[in-house]
């Protein structure tokens, strides 16, 4: 964790500091709560996640919104059987990034934004072996990694109304089949999720 904050909040402190206050800036706040479902490399490891964020608004024009965003999640593991050892492993992340919501229409309220955002994620992965069973051999062991990534976010807001709306995005640590092997696994995911706005 030491030698991930340093990253995430350089990422933070850059995100904001170039940030164009010339137009009226939106001190609204509001809450994300999202399911996660992994994808690429990711999607051989873990189950389904959830994920809650706090995200800052900003306005920067009228057809363009920023929104800084910091957010904590889980994806439980999938047991996988290598040689007669059971695998499973799960991890715990870490996320802060900048998101810029385009107007896709005349509305905004209700309305569609198209997101694009960056980012840099933090997880932890819990690691645990065991053998199968009916083996002569009962073993366990808990090990653990971090890993470090950025992030590029892809996705659409769907506005209800000014306070609530449906965020479906598209979070990618690596390119897609990029063949990563499991200890330089990836988090790229798609989430799914209500997006509320006070």
């Amino acid at each position: 964790m030491q030698k991930a904050m340093p990253i995430l909040l350089f990422t933070a402190a850059s995100i904001l500091s170039a940030q164009n206050h010339d137009g009226p800036v939106s001190s609204r706040f509001g809450l994300n709560i999202q399911m996660m479902l992994p994808t690429d490399t990711a999607g051989s490891l873990y189950k389904t996640g959830y994920n809650i964020g706090i995200p800052f608004y900003f306005r920067q024009g009228e057809d363009v919104e920023g929104r800084l965003r910091v957010e904590i999640g889980h994806f439980d593991g999938k047991n996988r059987t290598v040689y007669g050892e059971v695998q499973s492993i799960s991890a715990d992340t870490r996320y802060v990034g900048y998101d810029w919501l385009i107007k896709m229409g005349p509305s905004r309220n209700p309305g569609v934004d198209f997101l694009v955002g960056v980012g840099g994620a933090h997880w932890y992965q819990s690691i645990s072996h065991t053998y199968a069973p009916g083996s002569d051999v009962i073993y366990v062991d808990d090990g653990y990694g971090e890993k470090l990534a950025f992030v590029l976010s892809l996705g659409f807001l769907f506005h209800i109304n000014s306070h609530v709306g449906i965020e479906a995005k598209q979070m990618l640590t690596s390119l897609p089949n990029s063949r990563r092997d499991f200890h330089d696994a990836d988090l790229s995911h798609t989430s799914l999720g209500v997006a509320f706005r006070f």
